[in-house]
């Protein structure tokens, strides 16, 4: 399967000055500042315009911030009784796993397929394997594959069904489509 690009986030190498060299430029909310040639003018002359950058259509779902923060807070606490003694030094691996978790663990949904990441790897799986999607009795969403075998989604919740069902193009059963006025 050929592999989409990426979208641009946070810095992003951009001309930088007149000299022609490189230097990173910031990007604001949805808008990257870019460089452009003035018209009428030298080529080596620029100024900057904002532009939108190109949203994709993945929707991303996480654990709340708040168990990242919490696993921060443990490695720092661990520090200390991890300093005390080289053989007390393994203590740091559990809250530094748990604060790993946290900030990759969750499910990227596109129309073309799930993503479910984990700590240590991620799973794949496209969305003419997904039979149906239903919650279980924690509340968490479910997705039944074609091969019988079920999968839980990390971080989604049943309520987040109908949000993840929409990436798919598709409509929710049993709900009308408002005509376009």
């Amino acid at each position: 399967m050929p592999s989409r690009p990426r979208e641009r986030v946070g810095w992003h190498l951009e001309r930088g000055n007149d000299e022609g060299s490189l230097g990173l430029r910031p990007k604001i909310g949805n808008a990257r500042i870019r460089p452009r040639a003035v018209a009428g003018v030298g080529a080596r002359r620029r100024r900057w315009e904002y532009q939108r950058v190109r949203r994709t259509d993945t929707v991303r779902f996480r654990y709340p911030q708040a168990i990242w923060a919490a696993g921060v807070i443990a490695v720092i606490g661990s520090l200390p009784v991890a300093g005390a003694s080289w053989f007390l030094a393994p203590v740091l691996l559990v809250p530094l796993a748990v604060t790993i978790w946290a900030w990759r663990a969750g499910t990227d949904a596109d129309p073309e397929e799930l993503r479910l990441r984990a700590l240590l790897g991620q799973r794949r799986v496209p969305w003419r394997q997904v039979v149906e999607l239903a919650t279980d009795a924690r509340g968490r969403a479910v997705a039944l594959l074609a091969d019988g075998r079920t999968t839980t989604l990390p971080a989604v919740r049943g309520t987040d069904l109908p949000r993840l069902i929409a990436v798919t193009g598709q409509s929710l059963p049993g709900r009308a489509t408002e005509p376009a006025e």
